[in-house]
């Protein structure tokens, strides 16, 4: 079994969220480098298996339960009871790529070749990148030509495509950048940085000015809105940001900033609600409302005409949201969870609910998105291995997902993060790092300067040789 033969720390917290937190995948063997960092099924804080809240939550909390119960039994020897609760497992998440992983593990060793095969095709099939081949439980599989033709796609997956093109990049490593949002008047692009607390205004890709953000809060996702000349910031408290006491850890705020003068125009705490807030993005809607998410909440908050930040009804079903992204007509927001997808909040009703999409696909792990038009989301998947720029298109009705393409995976990627559609191009942070800044590792390895990759999306047309799965089918198997 994986967790037995390969010594993996991965420190991530399915469910809680915010990027310092949730992609600390470090894998000794490099078997799986933050395969998902959805990962925390493998050593997460255990949970007690309840029948309240949406099916959703209490499938991954059951998925959750039974993954431990797997992991037990390998370690006792008994490889039937290992298969039985990792089937029950992924029967409850089949898009979850670590534990479909498992699963083949738990076949070869119950003497089910084929079906362990089929297992790391389907992981192939979903574009994920990792080396079965240095599993020793699957030693016996090293000369076998289907797993051979297996691993070939597998490693083909992990080839950058390299798509994107270096929009520009910041002369200053200890950044940690994590926003970029785009003034389409002047062609200003903004970039926030969690460890200084800054927000660097970009000109012709040369930094013009910086916006001191806060002397405890780290900008994090940002939107430009034009109308009213105002740049929105979700800021946080955070261990990376500079100075930040502990103290403050759990604390945010939506901020209001005049992009040029620097002047803060307003602010709006999180609730003192006793519970710990970590404001990871920021969009708005098209009539001018301003909605943050909230990982920690977990919520999603509307800030009203009266000047409230107020949850939005069922946001607090949601396990870890991140993105969020307004539909054209006002009438719901796309949410995404870091640990079960693309969610479509309805902001009339307040009902929530969890995307379906193609099983040979996995939408574990985003970040960031973005909506195009009615049917076309671009999306951040920094979860897996490669991460990459993710088009997923929406059902007319906008209620499923009829297709999901990866249109780049950038050897320049390092824990990419947010961005911004202007232009008709994808501008994204492809660095943020946030594993250099932790501050039990912070000078222990040295970050490369912050760069701003863009994607060309062809002015809404459909870009060049998007690949469905990255690893549809080109090896067989």
């Amino acid at each position: 079994m994986f967790p037995r033969h390969y010594t993996v720390y991965c420190m991530a917290f399915e469910g809680h969220g915010p990027t310092t937190d949730r992609v600390r995948g470090f894998c000794v063997r490099q078997v799986v480098i933050r395969l998902l960092a959805v990962v925390a099924l493998a050593g997460g804080t255990p949970l007690a298996v309840t029948a309240q809240g949406p099916a959703w939550r209490v499938e991954v909390e059951e998925a959750r339960a039974l993954e431990r119960a797997a992991q037990e039994a390998g370690r006792r020897g008994d490889n039937e009871e290992y298969l039985r609760n990792i089937e029950r497992a992924v029967a409850l998440r089949p898009h979850h790529p670590y534990l479909i992983y498992q699963l083949a593990d738990a076949r070869f060793l119950t003497s089910d070749t084929v079906g362990a095969l089929d297992a790391l095709s389907e992981i192939a099939e979903m574009g994920i990148a990792i080396r079965p081949q240095d599993e020793p439980d699957f030693a016996p599989l090293a000369d076998d030509p289907r797993f051979k033709r297996i691993v070939g796609r597998l490693e083909d997956n992990g080839t950058p495509s390299d798509r994107s093109s270096v929009a520009f990049t910041l002369p200053e490593a200890d950044f940690l950048p994590e926003g970029v949002a785009a003034d389409p008047e002047t062609g200003a692009f903004f970039v926030s940085s969690v460890r200084r607390k800054i927000i660097a205004r970009v000109v012709d890709g040369r930094v013009a000015s910086l916006l001191e953000v806060d002397p405890v809060l780290s900008p994090m996702g940002m939107i430009f809105d034009r109308e009213r000349r105002i740049l929105w910031v979700a800021a946080s408290a955070v261990a990376e940001g500079l100075g930040t006491d502990s103290v403050s850890f759990g604390t945010a705020a939506l901020l209001a900033f005049d992009p040029h003068t620097g002047e803060r125009r307003g602010r709006w705490d999180a609730p003192e609600d006793g519970g710990r807030h970590w404001f990871g993005d920021v969009t708005m809607g098209p009539d001018g409302t301003i909605y943050v998410s909230d990982s920690l909440g977990p919520a999603v908050f509307r800030l009203t005409d009266a000047g409230v930040l107020e949850p939005l009804p069922s946001s607090e079903d949601l396990l870890s949201p991140q993105g969020v992204a307004a539909t054209a007509d006002g009438s719901a927001l796309y949410v995404a969870d870091y640990s079960t997808g693309i969610t479509r909040l309805d902001l009339r009703d307040g009902g929530l609910r969890v995307l379906d999409y193609p099983a040979d696909r996995t939408l574990l792990g985003i970040d960031g998105i973005y909506l195009i038009g009615h049917d076309r989301l671009i999306a951040v998947q920094n979860g897996v291995t490669p991460t990459r720029i993710l088009e997923i298109r929406l059902t007319p009705d906008g209620d499923s997902i009829a297709d999901v393409a990866t249109l780049d995976s950038h050897r320049a990627m390092e824990d990419p993060t947010l961005g911004v559609v202007a232009a008709d191009a994808f501008w994204y942070v492809a660095n943020s790092q946030w594993s250099k800044f932790a501050p039990d590792r912070a000078g222990a390895e040295k970050a490369s300067d912050p760069t701003i990759l863009r994607l060309a999306l062809g002015g809404g047309a459909d870009p060049v040789d998007a690949r469905p799965g990255v690893g549809d089918a080109r090896h067989g198997g």
